[in-house]
């Protein structure tokens, strides 16, 4: 027999078969979840506008002064040195008639007697030989043979004879060497030898170079050959580039014009070419002295739509960053043709009128919205970055 369900069981069963049924259609009817993207608030940015110009790039290098024209002063002859003349000190300035070193000539005078003696012998003897060779002729008619003739007699007394005074004069050179000249006008960079000091044959005396003409050799990278002029195969330039130089000496800052003449051939173990510039005593300046560093900038020869811009703006991957149409970021890789500490100058890349951001090593969003300022760029303020 079966019981029925008393009432308050039968309400707690509908009520859990209600409660199901409205979980079930409450998890089946849910509204679709919204999620929201958070805006990105502007990042100010600094920004310089780009402006493509027709300029010559001025490329920075470092040299060393030396002189164009160098020679070591050699003793010709061995000797003790006797005199120096009040000239033969460094950084004295010397001409060619003033004897600087002159070396004991006893020995030499003694020789050069000697080989005088030997012309005079030589002189008698031929002159003997001719008087026999021509009581020869007489006794033994011109049909005779050369040996009875005296002919071979006479030659070997004539080569004496000329044997004997090119004695004499190797003998008057060795006595004139003892007396030390500068083959040029110039001045003296050092000096190795002191007066009662034997030297021998062939030792240095001194450095001598000529102040007129100073050479510079200049090493720079070899990619940027290309923008400083064109050059025939043989490193000869077609025309000499202009540069300048300056250098901080005898206490005041001072400046050099100068010329790049010409382009020594292959890389050094850098992977750097070499320019030799020359600095003359044109135009009433004086060349700076040798051994005095100098800071060049060679002129580049004239380059089309070239933008120059400040350093900061190029990142270390040779980047920048844009701003476009929609104030947005943009990362655009640019052709850097030369960068020094202050500025970059970029070739293909960039178009004018574009905004590029000035901290291009700053790790941003691609895409992010920017707020460019250009408020701070006041007449003036970009005086070193017009050509």
């Amino acid at each position: 027999m079966i019981r029925r369900l008393s009432g308050q069981p039968r309400a707690l069963l509908w009520l859990a078969g209600a409660t199901t049924l409205l979980v079930l259609a409450m998890y089946l009817f849910a509204p679709a979840a919204r999620q929201a993207t958070p805006e990105l608030a502007p990042l100010a940015l600094d920004v310089v506008p780009v402006n493509r110009l027709e300029q010559r790039i001025g490329v920075q290098a470092w040299g060393q002064a030396q002189p164009a024209r160098e020679i070591p002063m050699l003793a010709e002859v061995s000797g003790v040195i006797e005199h120096t003349s009040e000239q033969f000190v460094s950084g004295a300035a010397v001409t060619i008639d003033t004897a600087l070193v002159t070396l004991a000539d006893e020995d030499y005078q003694l020789a050069l007697a000697q080989r005088e003696n030997d012309v005079s012998a030589a002189r008698l003897h031929l002159e003997e030989v001719r008087a026999r060779a021509r009581v020869a002729r007489k006794v033994n008619g011109s049909n005779a043979s050369p040996y009875a003739l005296l002919t071979p007699h006479l030659a070997e007394a004539e080569t004496r004879l000329a044997a004997a005074e090119a004695a004499r004069r190797q003998a008057e050179l060795q006595l004139a060497r003892t007396r030390v000249h500068a083959p040029f006008p110039g001045r003296l960079r050092t000096v190795l030898v002191r007066q009662g000091q034997l030297v021998s044959a062939g030792q240095v005396l001194g450095q001598l170079y000529a102040p007129e003409r100073i050479e510079v050799r200049l090493p720079v990278r070899d990619h940027w050959l290309g923008l400083l002029a064109e050059q025939a195969p043989d490193g000869v330039l077609e025309s000499p580039i202009p540069v300048r130089f300056e250098a901080r000496y005898g206490g005041l800052q001072q400046h050099w014009q100068g010329q790049v003449v010409r382009v020594e051939g292959g890389l050094d173990r850098n992977q750097m070419v070499t320019l030799v510039a020359q600095i003359s005593d044109q135009d009433g300046q004086s060349p700076p002295p040798p051994g005095v560093w100098l800071k060049a900038s060679v002129q580049s020869r004239p380059l089309t739509a070239v933008a120059r811009l400040p350093s900061s703006v190029l990142g270390h991957d040779g980047a920048v960053w844009v701003v476009d149409g929609q104030q947005r970021l943009q990362r655009r890789p640019v052709d850097v043709l030369y960068h020094d500490d202050q500025s970059v100058f970029v070739g293909d890349g960039l178009r004018d009128g574009e905004l590029v951001a000035l901290s291009g090593s700053l790790r941003l969003l691609e895409g992010a919205p920017v707020n460019p300022r250009r408020a701070w760029m006041k007449a003036g303020s970009l005086g070193a970055l017009t050509p």
